[in-house]
Parts: C-alpha cells; sequence; structure tokens
C-alpha cells in the first residue's frame, strides 16, 4: 500500500481524527513541494534581496559596462563572489530585464530541476526508497527555497545546492552503484563552481569525501573521476587570476590585514542561534538513528553539514548567511533519518518500531526546528514587505531626483544596498561603503597592532578616505547617506571626508542615518 493512499478499515476512521496522521501524510504527499514551491515564490516576491547580493549585482552590472574590477570598482572579496552573478546580468541585459528577477527564476528552475534530477538517479540506485521519493523532493524544496529567506541567492544558499550532487553521488557510490558520467560531470563541476564562489565550501565536500574513503578502507575514493572534473574549473580559476584580475593582488593585503581580522568573539559566534539549530539538528539525526541506523545519503548530508559548520566558525563572522548551509543540510540528513519512521507511521501505526524509536526527536526537535529555522532566516520579514532602514527609500525618492546618484559615509553595506536598486539610482561610490576606513579604525582603537602594522593601517585609513573625496568631487552624487552611529563619528572628522562633504548640508534623518543633499 502507497504511503500516501487512503487507509481502510477502523485505522483510516481514526486516522482522521489524527492530526498527527494528517501532518505525516501531508508531508508525504506529492503535492506538497507545490504547496511549498508556491510559499517560496510569494516569500521572494513580497520581499527582496539582500544587501549583500545587491551590491554584488551592482558589481556586475558594472563590469559588464566595462569598469574594471578592484579599481573602477572596490570588493572585499575574491572575484568568485561577483563571477557566479555574472550570467545572470548579461542575461538580464540582453533580455531588458531586472537582474533580481533572472537570477531568483534560475535558482527557482534550476533547484527544481536538480531535486528532480537527483532523485531520479537515488531511486535508480536503492539508495532512495519509491515511497519516500515525494517526502525527498519536499524535503528538498523546503530546504533549499523556503528555509532560505532573506538569504536567498547568497554565495551560501547557492552552495548549499551546489554541493547536494555531490553528496548524493557518495551516497550512491556507497551503496555501490554506478551513476553516469553526465551525472558525475555535473556533480564534480556544480562541487568546483561551489569552491570558487567561496574556498571555505570545500570543507562540506571534504569531510564526507574522507568518510567515504574510511568508510571503503581505500584511497580511491579521493581520485575518483568526478573530482578531477571539480578540481578543474578552480584550478583554471586560481592560474587565470593574475592574468584576469591583477589588480585583485593590489587589494589582498587590505583585505587581509583590515577586513579578516575584524572576526565575532568565539563565544559569541558559538551562541549564534543559526549555529546552534545546526547543532541540534546534527544531534537530532545522530540520536534518531542510534539504534536502526542513518541511512547513507543521509550520512553524507550530515557531514556536509557539519563542513559548511567548520566553515561558519573558520570565517568567525557569525552572520547569518554563513549559518544557512549547514542548517540547510543537516535538515535534509534529518529528513532522510525519519522519513521512514513516518512511512511506518502511516502504514503500520504507531506500533512501528521504527516509529517508536525515533518519534521523540522527531517530534520535540525536528518538527520544532521545522518550524523555528524559517524565522532564523528572515522568512517572516521577507512576507511583510520590510526595508532596512523603514522610510529611508520614500525619503530618498521625495529628495532625489528620478534615478538619483548615492554615495554614503557607513561602515555598513546595507546603508546603500539595495536602496540604490530600489530607487533605481546610481552607486556613485567605487567601494560599497568606507569599510576599509571603519575597519582600520576599529583596529587602531584596539591598540594591539604593532608599529609597521599600524603604519599600514592609518594608510588604509587615509586611502579610503581619499578615495571618497575622489568619488564626490568626480560623481557629484544627489544624496548621500551619512550613518550617525558611533562608529562613524571619527570618520566624519577625517579631512577628506569634511572635503567630500563640503557642497552638501543634511535636510532630513530617518532612524540614526542622516540624508545630506547636495546644496549647488
Amino acid at each position: 500500500m502507497s504511503a500516501i493512499e487512503p487507509l481502510s478499515g477502523t485505522r483510516a476512521a481514526a486516522g482522521h481524527a489524527d492530526p498527527g496522521r494528517l501532518i505525516a501524510k501531508a508531508l508525504y504527499s506529492r503535492n506538497t513541494a507545490f504547496v511549498l514551491l508556491a510559499i517560496a515564490l510569494l516569500q521572494q516576491s513580497l520581499g527582496h534581496h539582500n544587501g549583500d547580493n545587491s551590491w554584488l549585482f551592482t558589481v556586475a552590472e558594472r563590469l559588464l559596462s566595462g569598469a574594471r574590477p578592484y579599481a573602477d570598482v572596490l570588493e572585499t572579496n575574491p572575484p568568485g563572489a561577483f563571477l557566479i552573478y555574472m550570467p545572470a546580468a548579461w542575461v538580464a541585459r540582453l533580455m531588458g530585464l531586472p537582474i533580481e528577477l533572472v537570477a531568483s527564476t534560475t535558482i527557482f528552475l534550476g533547484t527544481l530541476g536538480l531535486l528532480v534530477h537527483l532523485r531520479s538517479g537515488l531511486l535508480r540506485s536503492d539508495v532512495l526508497a519509491p515511497s519516500d521519493s515525494h517526502f525527498f523532493l519536499n524535503a528538498g524544496v523546503f530546504a533549499l527555497l523556503v528555509l532560505p529567506g532573506f538569504s536567498f541567492g547568497e554565495r551560501e544558499h547557492l552552495a548549499s545546492i551546489a554541493v547536494l550532487p555531490m553528496l548524493c553521488l557518495y551516497g550512491r557510490r556507497a551503496a555501490g552503484d554506478r551513476p553516469s558520467l553526465s551525472e558525475i560531470a555535473l556533480a564534480g563541476l556544480l562541487a568546483g563552481l561551489a569552491v570558487i564562489a567561496k574556498p571555505h565550501f570545500a570543507a562540506a565536500i571534504a569531510l564526507p569525501l574522507i568518510w567515504l574513503a574510511v568508510q571503503q578502507r581505500s584511497m580511491r575514493p579521493l581520485f575518483a573521476v568526478e573530482h578531477w572534473i571539480a578540481a578543474a574549473p578552480v584550478v583554471i580559476y586560481l592560474a587565470s587570476l593574475p592574468l584576469v584580475f591583477p589588480a585583485f593582488f593590489d587589494r589582498l593585503p587590505s583585505i587581509v590585514e583590515v577586513y579578516v581580522p575584524i572576526r565575532t568573539p568565539f563565544s559569541l559566534l558559538l551562541t549564534k542561534p543559526w549555529f546552534l539549530v545546526n547543532l541540534t539538528l546534527i544531534a537530532t539525526v545522530i540520536l534518531a538513528g542510534r539504534r536502526f541506523g542513518i541511512p547513507a545519503l543521509a550520512r553524507f548530508c550530515l557531514l556536509g553539514s557539519a563542513g559548511f559548520a567548520l566553515a561558519y566558525v573558520v570565517q568567525a563572522k557569525g552572520w547569518v548567511n554563513h549559518g544557512l548551509p549547514g542548517v540547510s543540510l543537516a535538515f535534509l540528513a534529518a529528513a532522510i533519518t525519519v522519513g521512514p519512521a513516518l512511512r511506518e507511521f502511516l502504514d503500520v501505526g504507531p506500533e512501528s518500531q521504527l516509529w517508536q524509536a525515533q518519534r521523540r526527536p522527531l517530534l520535540f526537535v525536528l518538527l520544532p526546528a521545522l518550524i523555528s529555522a524559517p524565522i532564523l532566516f528572515g522568512t517572516i520579514i521577507q512576507f511583510s514587505g520590510w526595508e532596512e532602514y523603514e522610510g529611508l527609500t520614500s525619503a530618498v525618492r521625495r529628495l532625489g531626483p528620478p534615478h538619483p546618484k548615492l554615495a554614503a559615509v557607513s561602515a555598513e553595506l546595507d546603508v546603500g544596498h539595495p536602496l540604490v536598486r530600489r530607487v533605481e539610482g546610481v552607486w556613485s561610490m567605487r567601494p560599497h561603503s568606507l569599510w576599509q576606513m571603519t575597519c582600520a579604525l576599529m583596529l587602531l582603537q584596539r591598540g594591539n597592532a604593532g608599529p609597521e602594522l599600524t603604519q599600514r593601517l592609518k594608510a588604509y585609513v587615509d586611502e579610503d578616505a581619499h578615495n571618497f573625496r575622489e568619488d564626490m568631487e568626480r560623481n557629484q552624487p544627489d544624496l548621500i547617506i551619512v550613518d550617525g552611529s558611533g562608529a562613524i563619528g571619527q570618520v566624519l572628522r577625517n579631512p577628506d571626508v569634511v572635503a567630500g562633504l563640503k557642497d552638501y548640508r543634511p535636510i532630513e534623518s530617518v532612524a540614526h542615518l542622516m540624508i545630506w543633499k547636495r546644496s549647488h
């Protein structure tokens, strides 16, 4: 009997009145994926791409218009950060569409197609039971399209999608299956692109691979074809950097000495809610599988999650988007582990041994995580039509001309982005904010830099301030958004910043921001 067919007899009659059975049937229903997809589409339609995405979209558009990366546009990340958005920018320009629409549509269609493709391969290899196929698709749509919320489209979100084919490939290889060359190529290529997007993501592939090699007691998995395919784009990318992006190496010292050292304290890093949810889900899978074992695919998703959690700790920023991929894969691992218990609950009833063994972690950990995790990643705020600084968009539209030229004196990227895209304006600065100056001042205030580093930090402050003055004099923005928080006080006293603001006057405040307008 299928897990989604109506039950007969007294159990069916009782089942209609049993909320638990109704929930289990809904989770296994083939229609649930469509409902979840509709929720995800509505969420992203009512919401907007965050500041990170908006800035990188702007970078990609500028480069298509001929701007030089790390010279005309100053970015804090290696080129892979914006290269992954270049195809969407090119298609958007070709079709006359917003890049936001093209990027979101590509992610939705690509993810759905990938999940269907992976499900087909897992079914052929018997890694996934036919009765669990709809549940796998439902869990995948939730974890990869609903859960990301406000982090939708970020590199971390894309990486959680991109490494999944490799994890499924490992699951199939562990089961003795031989995937086709096209499946191997797809898994390898996407894994390579994930590493290009951010090198830290290699940990989400390395940990599962090490486990596969240990399980098979052989080094052969390390040299499988998919890893050569994954390595190819990474090697090409690294080899091309000095030729295609030579200016990146001029900017690299400031990134290493100014951006990287700004880290969240370790104790605070490990108590962020997204990291705790990640650890909780990992522990839930281990607990749920202690009696009947963890399915092969779930083990590799679990190790992929642990790899992303390791990347989160290594980066030490503590940002919500850094916590997303670990939670997404841990949720998939949990769903794959407890799915058979739900199926037996439907087919056999609550007396099922598997259900009895897994019902507590499922009911008291997985279901609460299912409800709470989207809140962590901003699902609710996407539905509410919120903006980063309430009233700022309308104020800029009212005070500035159509398509205003904007700039910002701020330490935070989200002061100017996505604001400039929302008002269809033009960004009038080379960097997204005065991040280099504010971070260098923060490091100087700590007082633990040696004499040589102190001199370099002061030089970074002067460079950023000088660039700001040049940008203001050259581009003459209509409005400048000045952050009124304490971190900007010293910035506003810098002579070059003062000179850059000399033709502007503050005219209106929004929250702790002040809008300055050109006086002549």
